[in-house]
């Protein structure tokens, strides 16, 4: 028995002393995984944040790379505009300018009454004197003249009633050309009565008060009347035969 045991115990000793031997060498093996573990780790760690970084500087230049081409494009397109404006505006001052120098040097050396009778004709009667103007045998004149206010609206017949303000009277030379009799309002309306170009006496003549009634009427249908600026060429046309008779 005891020699038996003196036999095991070598062998004991031998196996204990390979675990141990086992234990030492796995022990650093461990350590080195461990500590390649942690290293590759750590440069997973700085790829990703080098990526990271990288895609930031990338979305910054790209943000600053739009925000450049949308600056000069927005100006760009401002200019445009101020430019097209500037000539649109340019264009039309040279093709009005021309036509309002025009007109006013063509009226230039007349007065503003010559240019208020010429005016108002054309707004009543129209341009048909031109066909009178063009014909030897009746031709055309303007005539003009003015009556204070109060003058009797009929002033051959007794119990007329009379005009409120100053009246102008335009006529042609022939009375079938026409007969205009107004007041300005000089706010660019005339008030035109419809008086006769001719008074004839009738039945009604001889009675002060049908008189007054006939005449009455003529306030009572004044009109308002509208007066254009007309053509410059047409109001040199009828100032130019125009005759003031008082």
């Amino acid at each position: 028995m005891n020699k038996r045991i003196f036999i095991l115990l070598p062998l004991v000793l031998l196996f204990v002393g390979c675990e141990q031997k086992n234990t030492r060498q796995s022990t650093p093996h461990s350590t080195v995984i461990e500590n390649t573990t942690a290293r590759e780790a750590t440069t997973d760690s700085k790829t990703n944040n080098e990526s990271s970084a990288t895609v930031k500087s990338s979305s910054e230049s790209v943000s600053q790379t739009t925000n450049s081409s949308i600056v000069p494009s927005t100006t760009s397109s401002s200019t445009v505009l101020s430019t097209n404006s500037s000539e649109t505006y340019a264009s039309v001052s040279e093709s009005t300018s021309p036509q309002v120098s025009n007109s006013t040097d063509l009226l230039s050396n007349y007065s503003d009454l010559e240019i208020e009778y010429a005016r108002v004709w054309l707004a009543v009667m129209g341009t048909q004197y031109k066909q009178w103007l063009a014909d030897p045998i009746t031709g055309f004149e303007l005539h003009v003249s003015k009556s204070p206010a109060g003058t009797p609206i009929d002033p051959y017949d007794q119990g007329s009633v009379a005009f409120p303000a100053e009246t102008v009277t335009l006529s042609g030379n022939i009375s079938f050309q026409g007969l205009v009799v107004y007041s300005s309002n000089h706010n660019g309306t005339i008030t035109q009565y419809p008086v006769p170009s001719h008074w004839q006496h009738d039945e009604t003549s001889d009675y002060p008060e049908l008189v007054k009634e006939k005449t009455q009427k003529i306030l009572d249908e004044a009109s308002t009347v509208s007066i254009p600026t007309n053509t410059p060429e047409d109001i040199k046309q009828l100032i130019d035969v125009m005759v003031i008779d008082n």
